[in-house]
C-alpha cells in the first residue's frame, strides 16, 4: 500500500496528466540488419529442422480476481436506503435529496476494487462509495461542495477534517463522466478518479467509521450515494483481489436481516 499521498488540505490540480508508464529503452537495432536467406530458424548443418507442435500460450491471468457486477444484483424497491432510486436504460440514478443512499445485497471479500462510472447530472455536492472491510464500513467521499475528496470517518473526523482530505477548486463538472476506484487493502485503502491516485490511508480499520447520515442497513454489504446531486451510475462493480464475496439474496429474492452485532 502506498504511502499517503500529499498533505491535509493541499490543493490539487485535477486537470494534470496521469503519471506516464516507466518503460525501459529501446532496444538497439542495427541499421542495416542483414536479411534472412529463409524464413523462420535454421537449423545447424546435418540437423533435421524441427516443427513445435505445441503452441505458445501467453502466461495464465493473475489468479484470485472475479468481477461482480452489481447493477444486475439490485432492486432499486428492496434496496434503495434513503431516497428515490430508479433504473433507467441499465444504469442507476439517485435523486437530489440529502445523503440519498442504496446497498447491494453482496458482502466483499477481504481485499477488492470497488469500481463506479458516473455522472452527476445536478447539484453541486457529493457522490460517495459506501465500503466494508475487516468488519468496519467507512465512506469515499467524492466532491464534497464540489471542493473537497476524502475517506470518513477516520478519528471520528469528517473527510473534510482529516488526514485524507483533498482539496481542489472543483473536482465534478456536472454532465462529464468520471471513473472512480476504491482499493480496499489489509493495510488500508487507496482512491483514484480517472485513474489518477487521489488519497490513500495506511490503516488496519480500527480508526475509522462510518457517520449515521450514511448508514446502510447492513454492515456488511457496500452501496453508493450522492448528497443533493443527481447521480447516473452506469457502472457499479466490485473486482475480487483475495477471497471471494458472497451474494445476500435468498430463495425469496430478498435479503436476510442483519445478524446481531456488526460493524462501527
Amino acid at each position: 500500500m502506498d504511502e499517503e499521498v500529499g498533505q491535509a488540505g493541499a490543493a490539487w490540480d485535477v486537470t494534470a496528466d496521469k503519471e506516464k508508464p516507466i518503460g525501459g529503452a529501446a532496444p538497439t537495432v542495427a541499421a542495416n540488419p542483414p536479411a534472412p536467406a529463409t524464413r523462420g530458424v535454421v537449423a545447424p548443418a546435418a540437423t533435421p529442422a524441427v516443427t513445435p507442435t505445441t503452441p505458445v500460450v501467453a502466461p495464465p491471468p493473475e489468479t484470485g480476481t472475479r468481477v461482480v457486477n452489481l447493477l444486475s444484483l439490485v432492486d432499486v424497491q428492496r434496496d434503495a436506503v434513503k431516497g428515490r432510486w430508479a433504473l433507467v436504460n441499465g444504469a442507476l440514478v439517485s435523486d437530489r435529496i440529502a445523503e440519498s443512499r442504496i446497498q447491494f445485497p453482496y458482502h466483499p471479500p477481504e481485499e477488492y476494487d470497488f469500481r463506479v462510472v458516473f455522472t452527476r447530472n445536478e447539484g453541486n455536492n457529493e457522490v460517495s462509495q459506501i465500503c466494508a472491510a475487516q468488519g468496519i464500513r467507512f465512506k469515499w467521499g467524492i466532491a464534497l461542495a464540489n471542493t473537497n475528496c476524502g475517506f470518513g470517518l477516520i478519528g471520528k473526523k469528517p473527510s473534510n477534517k482529516n488526514p485524507t482530505e483533498r482539496n481542489a477548486a472543483r473536482w465534478i463538472t456536472n454532465g462529464q463522466e468520471y471513473t472512480s476506484l476504491v482499493k480496499v487493502r489489509k493495510t488500508g485503502v487507496e482512491a483514484y478518479l480517472d485513474g489518477k491516485l487521489i488519497s490513500s490511508w495506511a490503516t488496519d480499520f480500527s480508526d475509522m467509521s462510518l457517520n449515521r447520515e450514511w448508514a446502510l442497513r447492513r454492515h456488511d454489504v457496500i452501496g453508493v450515494g450522492s448528497a443533493q446531486s443527481s447521480t447516473t451510475f452506469r457502472t457499479i462493480e466490485v473486482i475480487e483481489i483475495t477471497g471471494t464475496g458472497k451474494t445476500l439474496i435468498d430463495a425469496s429474492g430478498g435479503v436476510p436481516a442483519q445478524a446481531p452485532g456488526g460493524a462501527k
